[in-house]
Protein backbone atom coordinates (compact mmCIF):
# COMPACT_ATOMS: atom_id res chain seq x y z
CA UNK A 1 0.00 0.00 0.00
CA UNK A 2 1.05 3.27 -1.25
CA UNK A 3 0.86 6.84 1.28
CA UNK A 4 0.79 9.87 -0.09
CA UNK A 5 -0.11 13.23 1.13
CA UNK A 6 -2.97 15.79 -0.33
CA UNK A 7 -3.79 19.30 0.27
CA UNK A 8 -7.40 20.33 -0.86
CA UNK A 9 -8.77 24.28 -0.77
CA UNK A 10 -12.07 24.76 0.40
CA UNK A 11 -14.85 25.65 -2.32
CA UNK A 12 -15.39 28.86 -3.42
CA UNK A 13 -18.73 30.46 -1.66
CA UNK A 14 -18.39 27.67 0.73
CA UNK A 15 -17.73 27.59 4.75
CA UNK A 16 -14.51 26.00 3.76
CA UNK A 17 -13.48 29.03 1.15
CA UNK A 18 -9.94 30.01 1.67
CA UNK A 19 -8.86 26.48 3.91
CA UNK A 20 -6.53 24.53 3.14
CA UNK A 21 -7.05 20.77 4.36
CA UNK A 22 -3.98 18.20 4.16
CA UNK A 23 -5.61 14.06 3.67
CA UNK A 24 -3.17 11.44 4.02
CA UNK A 25 -4.03 8.64 0.73
CA UNK A 26 -3.87 5.33 1.13
CA UNK A 27 -3.54 3.63 -2.48
CA UNK A 28 -3.77 -0.02 -2.30
CA UNK A 29 -2.16 -2.54 -4.18
CA UNK A 30 -5.31 -3.72 -6.15
CA UNK A 31 -5.74 0.21 -7.13
CA UNK A 32 -7.62 0.92 -9.28
CA UNK A 33 -9.77 -2.14 -8.83
CA UNK A 34 -10.29 -1.20 -5.16
CA UNK A 35 -10.21 2.57 -4.53
CA UNK A 36 -8.20 4.51 -2.33
CA UNK A 37 -8.77 5.52 1.44
CA UNK A 38 -8.40 9.02 2.61
CA UNK A 39 -8.86 10.60 5.77
CA UNK A 40 -8.24 13.99 6.51
CA UNK A 41 -5.65 15.15 8.73
CA UNK A 42 -6.78 19.00 9.07
CA UNK A 43 -10.11 19.21 11.26
CA UNK A 44 -13.48 19.84 9.35
CA UNK A 45 -17.01 20.77 10.38
CA UNK A 46 -18.73 18.24 8.19
CA UNK A 47 -21.70 15.82 8.57
CA UNK A 48 -19.72 13.29 6.15
CA UNK A 49 -16.31 13.46 8.02
CA UNK A 50 -15.62 12.69 11.66
CA UNK A 51 -13.57 13.53 13.95
CA UNK A 52 -10.77 10.99 12.92
CA UNK A 53 -10.81 12.56 9.15
CA UNK A 54 -12.71 9.50 8.04
CA UNK A 55 -15.03 10.68 4.71
CA UNK A 56 -18.56 9.34 3.28
CA UNK A 57 -18.42 9.59 0.19
CA UNK A 58 -20.05 6.96 -2.08
CA UNK A 59 -17.05 7.03 -4.74
CA UNK A 60 -14.65 5.81 -2.18
CA UNK A 61 -16.74 2.59 -1.31
CA UNK A 62 -16.66 -0.39 -3.52
CA UNK A 63 -19.99 -1.89 -5.64
CA UNK A 64 -22.37 -2.76 -4.65
CA UNK A 65 -23.21 0.32 -1.86
CA UNK A 66 -20.81 2.56 -2.98
CA UNK A 67 -19.88 4.21 -6.47
CA UNK A 68 -15.86 3.18 -6.92
CA UNK A 69 -15.02 2.53 -10.46
CA UNK A 70 -11.43 1.80 -11.89
CA UNK A 71 -12.10 4.66 -14.36
CA UNK A 72 -11.94 6.93 -11.47
CA UNK A 73 -8.40 8.35 -10.61
CA UNK A 74 -7.01 10.45 -7.66
CA UNK A 75 -7.10 13.38 -9.47
CA UNK A 76 -11.04 13.25 -9.40
CA UNK A 77 -11.52 11.84 -6.51
CA UNK A 78 -9.75 14.98 -4.86
CA UNK A 79 -11.61 17.12 -6.93
CA UNK A 80 -14.70 15.34 -5.29
CA UNK A 81 -13.94 15.98 -1.89
CA UNK A 82 -12.86 19.40 -2.80
CA UNK A 83 -16.47 19.95 -4.11
CA UNK A 84 -18.27 18.89 -0.58
CA UNK A 85 -19.29 22.21 0.00
CA UNK A 86 -22.99 20.24 -0.03
CA UNK A 87 -23.27 17.54 2.18
CA UNK A 88 -25.41 14.83 2.31
CA UNK A 89 -26.93 14.91 5.91
CA UNK A 90 -28.94 11.84 4.81
CA UNK A 91 -25.86 9.52 5.11
CA UNK A 92 -23.87 11.38 7.63
CA UNK A 93 -20.69 10.28 9.89
CA UNK A 94 -21.86 13.31 12.32
CA UNK A 95 -25.54 13.23 13.37
CA UNK A 96 -25.66 16.11 15.25
CA UNK A 97 -23.79 18.26 12.52
CA UNK A 98 -26.21 16.34 10.03
CA UNK A 99 -28.95 18.31 12.00
CA UNK A 100 -27.57 21.24 12.22
CA UNK A 101 -26.76 21.35 8.37
CA UNK A 102 -31.01 20.50 7.61
CA UNK A 103 -31.86 23.13 10.12
CA UNK A 104 -29.81 25.96 11.56
CA UNK A 105 -27.90 26.25 8.19
CA UNK A 106 -26.58 29.77 9.15
CA UNK A 107 -25.02 28.67 12.66
CA UNK A 108 -23.54 25.24 10.77
CA UNK A 109 -22.15 27.75 8.34
CA UNK A 110 -20.48 29.83 11.03
CA UNK A 111 -19.03 26.88 12.87
CA UNK A 112 -17.39 25.41 9.88
CA UNK A 113 -15.82 28.75 8.89
CA UNK A 114 -14.08 28.57 12.54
Amino acid sequence: MEQLRAQVVGGSGSPYEGGVFSLEVAVPERYPFQPPRLQFLTPIYHPNIDTAGRICLDILKPPPEGAWRPALNLSSVLASIQLMNEPNPEDPLMADIAREYKYHRAAYAATARE
